[in-house]
């Protein structure tokens, strides 16, 4: 059986499977013979008391690699296993989230390019009917009052059609214009009717979802085009649903949704980190801006100053004889300058009103807590006569605690978690 050898210098080891450097041998016998002479000469060479290197290093090399073996903590094992599977758990959770709101637009909007064109045809079937008055169908044969009819029954089920895959039509007659949903072609004056309310609606629109349907992703490719633009200050609210609105009427009806918790939580994340990436510090939790460019202004309203409000619908917070007064211009663009030309007026307010110590409290506290900064208790104690009840210690203690809150000694601020739910914990804190 053929061997191979080879010799090397002091660091050369002999690993299996390494082609040998020197020449191999065809025979055992000279294989042999040929190494015995080899490590004689080895050994007169290194004397008695040193062993060859390349049979020496493997041990050696051997014993410094040798390591202790780890100790395993079944409880941190399981702690381990514990949190991935939570961890695995919520991302599955996560996940059919997305897949079900995914599925949801998709059969929401899939029909909006069809819809679109279908609309087209309605409208010039409503032409059509419109076209001969009811006056002027008496005169008709039988075969054109069976047409119109058809036309009319047509125009009916393709409505019916459209609105049952969530096209829905807009017939705003009477309510406020909007310019979300509404286009003004001309103005009328003097039909008796409040400013801005829309008195004939000459041609119907139609809408199919709304704005806060939008996705993470969608949000992120609209904000990274806006900061290219390079600005030096950016506002980013989420709609909020007030009473009175169009909004709010379409909420109370089901025509509106909200965004689930986790996309609200996705579409705040994405904003804070493409700004912050963009060099726009968030400095109040709906504002962003670069160093020197906030907005002096809405800080000054946020800490509590006073501000005057000059101009229609303008609002105001006003101290006079040392008590905080709420400003509201009138709305009407003529009626305010009117007012605000009188000398015997000499303004253009529709009221002004004292605010109690309650009301002044609130805002200090709701809008306060707004700002990155947090809200001064030193301010709010020095220019307003506390409420009974409020800054309770042991429900601030509680929401410290919570992580919503940081006591900063004269300041409470809200942390990311507090932000994410702000209204919530501003309620909580003026709860008596």
């Amino acid at each position: 059986m053929a061997q191979k050898w080879w010799h090397g210098n002091d660091t050369d080891t002999n690993t299996e499977g390494q082609e040998a450097p020197k020449a191999e041998t065809d025979t055992a016998q000279a294989n042999t013979s040929d190494a015995d002479s080899i490590n004689a000469e080895t050994e007169a060479a290194s004397g008695p008391d040193e062993q060859p290197s390349e049979q020496a290093a493997p041990e050696e090399h051997k014993e410094e690699n040798k390591e202790e073996p780890e100790e395993i903590d079944p409880e941190q094992q399981i702690a381990d296993l514990n949190e991935k599977m939570l961890r695995l758990a919520a991302e599955l959770e996560n996940t059919r989230r997305r897949a079900e709101r995914d599925k949801s637009d998709a059969l929401r909007y899939g029909v909006t390019g069809f819809a679109r064109d279908m609309v087209s045809v309605g409208d010039n079937l409503t032409r059509a009917l419109n076209a001969i008055e009811e006056t002027d169908r008496e005169g008709l044969s039988d075969n054109m009052v069976n047409l119109l009819e058809g036309v009319g029954a047509t125009q009916r089920d393709l409505m019916a059609a459209l609105q049952r895959n969530g096209l829905r039509p807009i017939a705003p007659e009477g309510e406020k214009f909007d310019p979300n949903f509404h286009e003004a072609m001309y103005e009328a004056p003097g039909t008796g009717r409040d400013s801005g309310t829309v008195i004939e609606v000459v041609e119907i629109g139609y809408m199919i979802g709304e704005r806060p349907d939008q996705t993470v992703d969608a949000w992120t490719a609209e904000l990274t085009t806006a900061l290219a633009l390079a600005p030096d200050h950016l506002s980013a609210y989420q709609l909020t649903i007030e009473q009175g609105t169009n909004f709010g009427k379409l909420y109370q009806a089901g025509r509106l949704t909200l965004p689930e918790e986790d996309v609200q939580i996705g579409l705040y994340d994405v904003t804070q980190s493409l700004c912050h990436d963009a060099g726009l510090a968030a400095y109040e939790v709906s504002n962003h801006a670069r160093s020197g460019h906030e907005s002096r202004h809405n800080i000054q309203c946020w800490r509590g100053s006073p501000y005057i409000g000059i101009g229609p619908g303008a609002h105001g917070r006003v101290d006079v004889e040392g008590q905080r007064h709420a400003s509201i211009g009138i709305k009407q663009p003529a009626a305010w300058l009117a007012s605000a030309s009188n000398l015997s007026v000499g303004h253009g307010l529709a009221s002004l009103e004292r605010l109690s110590k309650e009301e002044v409290f609130e805002e200090r506290m709701m809008f306060g807590l707004r700002l990155v900064e947090g809200v001064s208790l030193s301010n709010i104690t020095e220019n307003a006569e506390l409420p009974v009840g409020a800054l309770d210690l042991v429900k601030i203690n509680f929401l410290v605690s919570a992580g919503l809150l940081e006591d900063r000694q004269d300041r409470l601020v809200a942390t990311r978690s507090g932000r994410l739910v702000l209204d919530r914990l501003v309620a909580e804190l003026l709860l008596a």
